[in-house]
């Protein structure tokens, strides 16, 4: 199940001067309803709200109205017609789905279409909240992949948490638990049972290139004449 998208970080990134009572009840609203409708995809104005590390379900003053306003067109302005009779407007390759009749996509289109698109600001893509949850790993045969664990059960390894200084203070380390480590993600022991599809695809490679690199010991033979 997806996890929460704002309680854990982007509140704390949010303007809290700005951030009243009423919002945090309306966006815990629309977390419950997303993970309860099993939503796997944003529209386009809730994708430009996360972009502006503000929240779809918060309150808009007349600036965020116009940043939102803004991403969402440059949005708009690179979608695919992949149809010429009406079809369906892709974002970076992905076909929508329907959200109350609104065409909407994954994170990772979002963020593929923001590597290249966003706004120059004092932050770069990595630095926003929302994206934190996109990691990026190297696949057996060497080609970059980049996956959403929000849409798994692997969960973030935030920094300063009891979870982090656990994992910080161990003396060693196996490779599985250093591959998690790497794409800052709590190592889960079961990880490859309980998300058999991202383990194999996503963190079993970089397993392999972490085994790579240790040196094996040479099996002693007593039949050597020395």
């Amino acid at each position: 199940m997806a996890q929460s998208f704002l309680l854990a970080g982007l509140r704390a990134s949010m303007d809290h001067a700005d951030l009243t009572q009423s919002d945090i009840e309306k966006i815990e609203k629309w977390e419950r309803i997303y993970k309860a409708t099993n939503r796997k995809t944003f529209t386009i104005v809730e994708a430009s709200a996360f972009m502006i590390d503000w929240h779809p379900a918060a309150y808009l003053n007349d600036r965020r109205k116009n940043l939102i306003a803004t991403v969402a067109e440059r949005i708009k302005a690179t979608l695919i017609n992949t149809n010429w009779e009406g079809g369906p407007y892709c974002l970076e390759g992905e076909s929508p789905t329907k959200v109350g009749g609104v065409d909407s996509y994954s994170k990772l289109a979002y963020y593929r279409w923001a590597r290249e698109n966003y706004p120059q600001t004092d932050k770069t893509i990595d630095d926003l909240e929302w994206f934190k949850s996109i990691k990026t790993t190297i696949s057996d045969y060497d080609q970059q992949e980049i996956f959403d664990i929000s849409q798994t059960r692997f969960k973030p390894l935030n920094y300063g948490s009891k979870e982090w200084h656990y994992w910080k203070n161990k003396d060693a380390y196996t490779a599985e638990e250093m591959a998690y480590l790497i794409l800052g993600i709590e190592p889960m022991k079961e990880g490859r049972y309980e998300e058999e599809e991202a383990y194999f695809q996503f963190i079993l490679p970089l397993v392999n290139r972490i085994e790579s690199k240790i040196e094996k010991p040479i099996p002693f033979d007593d039949d050597i004449p020395f």
